[in-house]
């Protein structure tokens, strides 16, 4: 049925899949269209979808393959909501990705306040009720919010986390010797750890949470899985050759942040090396309050970091040889002396704001800003 003349979807009539292989301009202005309709009936309102929408309409090559679902869940303690799952057949810019959305604004707001309210807790408290809070604010949330557990079919995560996997691993080869040892903080599932450990001699796993490290299953032999409050590294000093973590720093607050890279450096042996991957503020916020007209995060990423913010802080510590590795594509990763990511950032900051927005909107641009910094301890001697 065309999309002009779908009606808006409820329960009893999902949107049924879609798939076209477009050629030429005007097959691809059709495409557009046809997602444009498709967010026009479900009457969704997030213009941040809108965007990512047209834009990956316009830059997937060979075609498209679109796959539409409508479900429907409520919880006693939140709204109703409604999820709707977006595939792309073909890898654009960092990896194969299906898209979970909450398209209804009142299940968006309730998300948005709440994980406000939350967070605000966490970012006035100090160290000790930070300890006892962020178990129970994340409890909160998933409780109330139950859509952000929303499970995909296993072929599709299973496809997500290979790609997002292999890419950190291509990363952090260049560092992988048969005798290493190897530190992941916040591994979660552990899928990077499982294949770095074939690479090294040992693999120390560092998470606040056991039943996530041993979700996967049981871990190899070589890996020792300890559970952390969220800023120690309960490791044997100066032990590590390569520690890693990603997606993890902009959750801690920044007095929490400093204190845990401090145990990271304690944890290093002279030489070795951290490798720390977060989103960069410049073209953020990155969580829920970028749909609220925030510039800054305030949501549960309570504090995000652009490259100048970063390396100022690694050195605080005592890190050096500050190296920033840019990911093209999943198939080359080129290492660029931390300074010159901090002129790059400077000179978007300098930009008027139309042509800076329309420059981080380019795949590129998003590419080299992706902050994934590494600091080296120095050698004895």
């Amino acid at each position: 049925m065309p999309f002009a003349s779908a009606s808006p979807p409820t329960s009893s009539s999902p949107i049924a899949p879609h798939s076209r292989r477009c050629r030429g301009a005007t097959m691809r202005q059709g495409r557009f269209n046809g997602i444009r309709r498709i967010i026009g009936a479900m009457e969704m309102s997030g213009s941040c979808f809108k965007r990512m929408a047209r834009r990956r309409a316009f830059r997937t090559k060979g075609g498209v393959h679109r796959i539409a679902r409508l479900s429907h869940s409520s919880h006693d303690k939140g709204p109703p909501c409604q999820t709707v799952t977006f595939q792309y057949r073909t890898v654009d810019h960092l990896m194969r990705e299906r898209y979970t959305i909450a398209p209804s604004e009142e299940a968006n707001r309730f998300h948005y306040e709440l994980e406000r309210r939350l967070s605000d807790q966490l970012r006035n408290s100090n160290k000790a009720e930070r300890q006892r809070l962020f178990p129970v604010v994340y409890d909160e949330l998933h409780e109330k919010v139950p859509y952000l557990l929303y499970i995909q079919d296993d072929a599709s995560t299973e496809e997500i986390s290979s790609v997002i996997t292999a890419r950190a691993e291509k990363a952090l080869e260049r560092f992988l010797r048969s005798q290493s040892t190897y530190l992941e903080i916040g591994p979660g599932g552990c899928k990077l750890v499982r294949r770095i450990a074939r690479r090294v001699k040992h693999v120390y796993a560092v998470d606040v949470s056991m039943s996530a490290m041993l979700s996967g299953g049981p871990l190899p032999a070589n890996v020792d899985a300890i559970v952390s409050d969220g800023t120690s590294v309960p490791v044997p000093a100066q032990s590590i050759d390569l520690a890693w973590s990603d997606n993890l720093i902009e959750h801690l607050h920044p007095e929490d942040a400093k204190e845990q890279l401090e145990n990271i450096f304690a944890a290093l042996r002279p030489g070795g090396r951290y490798m720390c991957c977060t989103p960069n503020r410049i073209n953020g916020p990155h969580d829920i309050s970028s749909n609220y007209g925030h510039t800054v995060a305030a949501g549960f990423h309570l504090k995000e970091y652009a490259y100048k913010d970063i390396i100022p802080l690694f050195k605080s510590v005592g890190f050096g040889n500050m190296t920033g590795y840019v990911d093209i594509k999943g198939k080359v990763v080129i290492g660029v002396p931390g300074q010159l990511l901090v002129l790059f950032e400077t000179v978007l900051l300098t930009l008027p704001p139309r042509i800076r927005a329309f420059a981080l909107r380019q795949l590129l641009v998003k590419a080299i800003i992706k902050v994934r910094i590494c600091g080296q301890k120095p050698a004895i001697g």
